[in-house]
């Protein structure tokens, strides 16, 4: 439920007509729709002379899932703990759903957390680590064990709530964790790199399951990673940080298919950067002319990037210079779904084709020649600026 700090000032102020409501200085609030489930406004933080939080500023809808992505050092995880209340801020503000709740104990936040490292209580079991906040809020035995039940069903570990953590593994440790942070009905939830410590399967399966389970939870939530494909697959969006600050948020598909700036093209996915300059309809670089719509929005002749992901060129066999560029195949990788071939042009620049693999194996080898024809529609360019 929303709460709203109200001052004195605002009290007197609140009047029921609307004429008053004008001739007050204080703005009428706004409306609960419009007003963000979690936002931070401004945020900074520093460690002596580093400044790990630069001014951030960020809004999530209710339900929404909103994940901060970057490497280590960024400044994802800091900021988590501002949110969560495990750490001071040095300037801005936490606002939970048009509530101030900068200063507020972290107890008293309504806001679930699972660690990095799950934080587990080596010494309780199951049930009594999922029960441990609700045991401290003295919440009736009954109630309890109705809670902890609901939520070992929820996760999938009902059989599991007399065992220790010693005595799980890694996705169960992940799930109860989980659990815990769910017990006293946080209206947020806040995870830290929750699945780091997994093998690649164990985390793919999970990841389906989490992204199940808060769907249908409706819980708005906070997730820090610095896994490419976790953010993209789970996000509703995804913040991607740099230095402490926010460099790009938007939809999993905006940010690998319109970064921002060359940093996140580089960052998200595989990308081939070519170096040239805009000519009418492209990108003239040293070995051939590339199509792009997008040069058309920067002058001639001034120096841009063009980005093209591996999927978006095609490879066509022997030299056809009416087509695109020609280079000569240096290596071929078997990865599954697709062939990853990497092709030196003249230059010697290296461009990364995906193509759908075939049955039968390989379709290209090292030396064959192949001309690259670029999909002009999917290019994207940077200025020289790099954005």
């Amino acid at each position: 439920m929303a709460e709203l700090l109200c001052d004195d000032r605002h009290q007197s102020n609140a009047l029921p007509v609307a004429e008053d409501v004008a001739r007050s200085r204080v703005p009428p609030l706004p409306s609960p729709e419009r007003v963000p489930h979690l936002s931070v406004e401004g945020v900074t933080k520093r460690f002596g002379a580093t400044l790990a939080v630069d001014g951030v500023s960020l809004a999530l809808s209710p339900g929404e899932f909103v994940t901060l992505l970057g490497d280590s050092g960024c400044g994802k995880t800091t900021l988590l703990r501002i949110v969560a209340g495990f750490a001071q801020l040095d300037g801005g503000r936490v606002i939970r759903s048009g509530a101030d709740i900068t200063h507020l104990a972290a107890s008293r936040r309504r806001i679930g957390f699972v660690f990095q490292s799950y934080a587990l209580f080596p010494t309780k079991s199951v049930a009594h680590n999922i029960s441990f906040a609700l045991d401290v809020a003295r919440k009736k035995p009954a109630d309890i064990r109705r809670r902890v039940k609901e939520l070992t069903e929820l996760v999938e570990i009902g059989g599991l709530t007399e065992r220790f953590p010693h005595e799980l593994s890694g996705g169960q440790q992940q799930r109860v964790a989980l659990a815990r942070a769910l017990a006293s009905e946080p209206e947020i939830l806040l995870l830290d790199e929750p699945m780091s410590a997994l093998d690649a399967r164990i985390r793919a399966k999970l990841r389906a399951e989490l992204k199940a389970l808060i769907g249908r939870l409706g819980v708005t939530t906070l997730y820090v990673t610095h896994d490419q494909e976790e953010a993209l697959s789970l996000s509703d969006r995804v913040a991607v940080m740099r230095g402490g600050r926010i460099e790009q948020i938007g939809a999993p598909a905006e940010i690998y298919h319109r970064p921002a700036n060359r940093f996140i093209a580089e960052f998200i996915g595989t990308a081939n950067l070519i170096d040239g300059r805009i000519e009418r309809h492209g990108i003239a670089s040293a070995d051939a002319r590339w199509p792009a719509k997008a040069a058309a929005r920067l002058a001639e002749g001034s120096r841009a990037t063009l980005l093209l992901r591996p999927e978006h060129i095609e490879l066509v066999a022997g030299p056809h210079p009416d087509r695109g560029p020609i280079g000569t195949v240096v290596a071929s990788s078997f990865m599954g779904a697709v062939e990853r071939v990497s092709i030196s042009l003249a230059s010697a620049a290296v461009i990364t084709v995906d193509r759908s693999s075939s049955p039968v194996g390989l379709g290209t080898r090292p030396g064959d020649v192949v001309t690259l024809i670029a999909d002009a529609n999917r290019a994207v360019v940077f200025a020289g600026d790099g954005r």
